[in-house]
């Protein structure tokens, strides 16, 4: 199935940035020593392993994402 750029904005279940080319997402749960949590991250069905801080870049207009 594919979605054109319309379709997210169309939708009440899904919001666009549409001037946002960059995210960091980074782990706040820590360990009893206080050393942050990585956490699990997987793309496309494919296992990127645990990290305690993730930075994605995008090029606008590529594609659409759902969460």
């Amino acid at each position: 199935m594919r979605l054109s750029a319309q379709t997210g904005r169309n939708n009440r279940q899904i919001d666009t940035f549409d001037d946002v080319t960059e995210a960091t997402v980074r782990s706040i749960s820590t360990d009893e020593a206080g050393s942050l949590r990585p956490l699990p991250v997987q793309v496309d069905g494919d296992y990127l392993g645990e990290h305690a801080e993730i930075r994605w870049t995008v090029e606008p207009d590529a594609l659409t994402m759902v969460a």
